[in-house]
């Protein structure tokens, strides 16, 4: 509609939503998914790099870590995050949550927000804001559970490295994140805002790590066939191709 050649959709449910809004003709678009970069992929030393991060963020290794990553921003959901580390510990999960991640100039606001959030939930102790990092990969690695509460999402890149980091995944039903994030297959799904949802899928891959070893095997093989970068960007240049051919 704005006179693009063609249009690349990180998700089906964005073509989905693109075509049904009738911005693009479906002979114009194409869907390429998120990719995770080598550097989770590759072997490592995850005890080893599992304390080291745990000690550099003053985590006990007793903890159960939660964790979500991404920009500090209200649709993102981390305050969902902190009220599910409530339900569980509730439940006597001894759970910590790890909020990766800064605001931008426009969520300020919302990060204090989050801050006070879990001072009034008591668990102010037991929450880790850890700021930008450049080391995702360990950080993901240090976790027990990546966990992806947005209330709208076309794919997040999390999910993908989570899945070759062999770390489980939880995530809201919504968006694209339920083409790549397959219940009791690649992960866990709960609908947006469910925290007792959310919680109950934690507490299921605490409880049944057989199940869940499966679940994060099957993940990872996924992302070794769709959700590497060489081959995702592959598709993405014949994409231009295509669309250069045709112009």
């Amino acid at each position: 509609k704005l006179g693009c050649d063609h249009v690349i959709a990180t998700s089906a449910a964005g073509r989905d939503a693109l075509l049904d809004a009738r911005l693009v003709p479906a002979d114009r678009i194409s869907v390429v998914g998120e990719w995770a970069g080598d550097e989770f992929f590759r072997a490592a030393d995850k005890p080893g790099v599992r304390r080291q991060v745990r000690r550099e963020l003053a985590l006990d290794p007793r903890d159960y870590v939660v964790s979500t990553i991404g920009m500090l921003r209200p649709e993102k959901r981390q305050a969902d995050l902190l009220r599910v580390v409530l339900r569980l510990r509730r439940h006597a999960v001894p759970a910590t949550a790890l909020v990766v991640g800064m605001a931008t100039a426009a969520t300020q606001a919302y990060a204090h927000e989050l801050r006070i959030l879990a001072a009034q939930l008591g668990i102010a102790e037991h929450v880790v804001f850890a700021g930008h990092r450049a080391d995702v990969a360990d950080l993901i690695h240090a976790s027990d559970v990546v966990l992806v509460p947005s209330a709208t999402e076309a794919w997040s890149r999390v999910v993908p490295e989570s899945f070759a980091v062999r770390c489980p995944v939880v995530a809201s039903n919504v968006g694209g994140l339920p083409e790549i994030v397959r219940p009791g297959d690649t992960g866990w799904l709960a609908e947006p805002g469910d925290i007792a949802g959310f919680a109950e899928r934690i507490m299921q891959i605490r409880a049944d790590p057989v199940a869940t070893a499966a679940a994060v095997a099957h993940a990872r093989g996924y992302a070794e066939s769709h959700f590497r970068l060489a081959s995702q960007m592959q598709r993405t240049l014949d994409v231009y191709a295509r669309a250069m051919a045709r112009t």
